[in-house]
């Protein structure tokens, strides 16, 4: 017996005060998947009929900024907090007063992840694929990537200061070191 290739149903759902569109498909306990960057509900096409198949409601998702969903313009509109909230708050909608499994692909990994950790009461289980789970950061995403700027600027710039002395010590006179640094010389004026 062959698997429903039929298209799946498409909701835009209010959840809070944002819209999320859905692509669902069969019945019973509820997956929710999460695409990555930058992708939609499409990601998921595949796997929506098998486990519709086997069971449950396959849901995929349009993370906002995505697809058919709503797409703030503030930055601050794309924290995980308020990420885990749209999944959460979906989780509701769909599937009042019961737990979902959750899978996440590359950057949704991180979301489903932390879905599961901010709100145990929603999730029956999780699964994060491409991306490894490295536990429970010991700082933000945005001090992690400060600090990975941070470090290799002043790397680049150690770098830059040691050829300079050595060039500087090395030369014998201002062309050799002029050109060693790019700059024009008296024959390339």
């Amino acid at each position: 017996m062959g698997l429903d290739q039929t298209m799946p149903e498409f909701q835009t759902l209010t959840v809070g005060e944002r819209r999320i569109r859905i692509a669902s498909q069969g019945t019973g306990p509820l997956v929710l998947m999460v695409h990555g960057f930058p992708e939609s509900w499409y990601s998921w096409r595949h796997q929506m009929a098998p486990l519709a198949a086997a069971g449950y409601r396959a849901v995929a998702m349009d993370v906002r900024g995505y697809g058919g969903s709503s797409k703030p313009h503030a930055i601050e509109a794309y924290d995980m907090q308020t990420l885990v909230g749209d999944i959460a708050g979906l989780i509701e909608v769909l599937s009042p007063n019961e737990k979902a499994v959750l899978i996440g692909h590359d950057w949704g990994a991180p979301q489903v992840w932390n879905t599961a950790l901010i709100r145990p009461d929603r999730v029956r289980a999780v699964c994060g694929l491409s991306v490894p789970y490295l536990g429970v950061p010991q700082a933000s995403f945005s001090d992690l990537i400060e600090a990975a700027l941070v470090y290799r600027f002043a790397a680049s710039v150690d770098e830059s200061l040691t050829v300079m002395s050595t060039i500087v010590f090395e030369s014998q006179d201002l062309d050799e070191f002029t050109a060693a640094l790019g700059a024009f010389t008296a024959e390339r004026q």
